[in-house]
């Protein structure tokens, strides 16, 4: 059924538990991380592959997902005896120690009420009223992770950057298993250092006003935030693609290049990671390898309008200029697809 479905958590789920019960653990790990990644808000989900973190000895992981369970059902007496139970043994995967009140004093009036209330006006896409039912919680209860992350949601369609950023660092720290948030914090941040580096080479450019740092924080805070959620999904190509961009950013070549190669492998089927990679192994001198996967992308899509580009100047490089000159030409005729530097 898992094969047929790959993408229904609650089988992935079950077959999970399955492969614990026989003792398989890193294969129910595997299958485990698939549930959380669909449905990320289940808390049960968490504490099912926690368990099996700390059978297989992982207390560190163990105890990040059981964290993360708490944070989106305080009052699940099982999850607090397991939480107990784990940080006797485990330390958590390089955060703080953990806290035991998320929600202090009376602040779980309602609680499965409104989480109910938001998740499902964000399903519905009602991001105005999204947005107002979830300040109206986080007046009473500041550090409801369930509406900082669907307002973080509902203000991203607003591309109100800086918020949504606030909001989904408040997720990342009190759920840190849920590697999506880690991933959407690093997206953020690096997107937030772009803006503000367009913004100074304007000012520096056009206003002669000279150009303050463009935040560099922000590419350390969105690389830290990446290797936490791949710590949690290391089988997740798309943020190894960002990652790789990220790293790209900060001049690190080497490895940029590593997570483009990963994110390939896989999933052989993204166009981004194949052209990212070539662009890299360009800069790197490594023709030969840049062109296999310069080929690769555009035999994926042969309109690909960056990567047909690309291909002439890597002919041009090997000192096929006809060929450059005609795959150049056959590449201005078509429009632009997209930019892998291009988040949102």
């Amino acid at each position: 059924m898992h094969t047929e479905t790959p993408g229904n958590a609650e089988t992935a789920n079950a077959l999970g538990l399955m492969l614990a019960q026989i003792d398989r653990f890193d294969d129910a790990i595997i299958v485990l991380r698939r549930a959380v990644a669909t449905e990320f808000l289940n808390p049960g989900y968490y504490a099912d592959l926690a368990t099996a973190y700390f059978n297989s000895g992982d207390g560190g992981r163990a105890l990040d997902c059981i964290v993360t369970s708490l944070a989106l059902d305080p009052t699940n007496p099982g999850f607090h005896k397991a939480a107990a139970f784990i940080s006797v043994d485990g330390a958590r995967s390089g955060k703080e120690a953990l806290e035991t009140e998320i929600y202090p004093g009376n602040q779980l009036g309602n609680f499965n009420v409104d989480g109910r209330t938001i998740t499902a006006l964000l399903d519905e896409r009602n991001y105005y009223q999204v947005i107002a039912e979830g300040r109206k919680i986080l007046i009473r209860r500041p550090g409801d992770v369930r509406a900082h992350y669907c307002l973080a949601v509902a203000l991203q369609s607003h591309n109100h950057v800086g918020p949504v950023i606030d909001h989904l660092r408040v997720v990342a720290k009190s759920m840190p298993a849920f590697a999506g948030a880690c991933k959407g914090l690093g997206d953020f941040l690096h997107q937030a250092w772009r803006l503000k580096a367009i913004r100074n080479e304007f000012a520096e450019a056009v206003m002669d006003q000279p150009s303050p740092n463009a935040g560099p924080s922000y590419l350390t805070e969105a690389g830290d935030n990446y290797r936490t959620a791949l710590f949690h999904q290391p089988d997740d190509a798309i943020t190894r693609l960002y990652y790789g961009n990220l790293l790209c950013d900060l001049g690190d070549m080497s490895g940029s290049s590593e997570q483009y190669h990963l994110a390939a492998r896989l999933e052989p089927g993204r166009i981004a990671a194949h052209y990212n990679l070539a662009r890299a192994m360009l800069r790197a001198g490594e023709l030969t390898q840049a062109s296999d996967q310069v080929d690769a992308a555009i035999a994926l899509q042969p309109g690909f309008r960056e990567a047909l580009g690309l291909k002439a100047i890597l002919l041009a490089h090997r000192g096929d200029r006809l060929g450059a000159g005609m795959t150049h030409l056959s590449a201005i005729d078509l429009e632009p697809k997209f930019s892998t530097e291009v988040y949102f």
